[in-house]
């Protein structure tokens, strides 16, 4: 469920973001969009990369060398991820304060 409402809230951003390209009132509101946008591209190829690293996990065959190359595209995807959400919440939390 987590994951759900999370996904609902990118979108939310998303199409914030889209509608209110070009429009932003101040430079922190320009600097959220921007950050937003390279967080979602990020985001989006942090999971091409673990679906990658699945697909080569699943077909190394035994190969020991495949298969820590596919365990390490896997984990430093996810640690790319956990990176991006953390900026993204300390960005938030920051931009949110030179709006007040």
């Amino acid at each position: 469920m987590e994951i759900i409402k999370i996904v609902a809230d990118i979108e939310d951003q998303t199409k914030k973001a889209v509608n209110n390209a070009g429009t932003s009132s101040t430079a922190s509101e320009a600097i959220g969009i921007i950050l937003n946008s390279v967080y979602i591209i990020i985001g989006i190829t942090a999971v091409v990369f673990i679906i990658i690293g699945g697909i080569g996990y699943m077909t190394s065959q035994g190969d020991s060398a495949k298969l820590t190359k596919s365990k390490h595209t896997i984990m430093y995807s996810l640690i790319g991820l956990v990176v991006t959400i953390l900026a993204f919440a300390i960005t938030s939390f920051i931009l949110k304060q030179f709006t007040k």
